[in-house]
């Protein structure tokens, strides 16, 4: 059974919580291994459903014997509803929105990385499913560093049909933070591929050969003011 304690929530949260990581989570028994931190802002999601989706994402990196652990899961209830959180993760902290994504940063105050946070959904007028930022797509004193982002639309039976079976969302956002790259564009299947056709749990021995070197460097980096 889960046990989760209250932490001192500020005025920016009406819950905030961290929540005991299962033994099973917090180990690896891969030869590098990288340890990940999980915020959940509260609606859609709840935790089993990103654990059962943590386990598929483990069964991936198993393949380049990649170990991914969990370090900490914070459960957060934002002021602003997490249904619609305006995406200013592109802009300066200098144009943020106060109910927007780089504000829910700044109020979670997290530096450690790489982190992942499940939301609800983006605003109408950007709908996307997940998005990453890497270095290679983001100013390296963003505090939007190496997070990434997975809403509840990858839930949605239209998303759930289409998705390949031995594929992951979560595997392949994580996949943008351990290569600091984009997309494969080339023919052969895999998880990182630009195509949703050609999306799938193979990860190519380049990919695994790049995301060890990098672990195994320390070079996905927190994020320091």
């Amino acid at each position: 059974m889960l046990l989760s304690t209250l932490t001192s929530a500020s005025e920016a949260f009406l819950v905030d919580k961290m929540h005991e990581v299962p033994e099973v989570y917090r180990v690896s028994t891969g030869s590098v291994s990288e340890e990940l931190h999980i915020v959940l802002v509260k609606g859609s999601w709840d935790l089993s459903h990103i654990f059962e989706r943590f386990n598929k994402l483990r069964k991936i990196y198993d393949q380049c014997d990649i170990g991914v652990t969990i370090g900490s899961i914070r459960e957060v209830e934002w002021k602003y509803p997490s249904k619609g959180l305006y995406y200013d993760l592109n802009n300066s902290l200098e144009n943020r929105y106060y109910d927007g994504t780089l504000q829910l940063l700044i109020d979670l105050n997290i530096q450690e990385r790489p982190l992942a946070l499940f939301i609800d959904s983006f605003d109408e007028d950007m709908n996307k499913l997940a998005t990453s930022f890497p270095p290679s797509a983001i100013d390296k004193n963003s505090i939007a560093l190496n997070t990434f982002w997975i809403t509840d639309l990858i839930n949605e039976k239209t998303y759930v049909d289409a998705e390949p079976d031995d594929y992951s969302v979560f595997a392949h956002e994580l996949g943008h933070i351990l290569l600091d790259d984009s997309h494969e564009m080339g023919i052969e299947s895999n998880l990182m591929h630009s195509k949703l056709s050609l999306l799938s749990g193979e990860v190519t021995q380049k990919q695994c050969s790049m995301m060890k070197d990098r672990i195994s460097g320390n070079e996905v980096q927190n994020y320091t003011r």
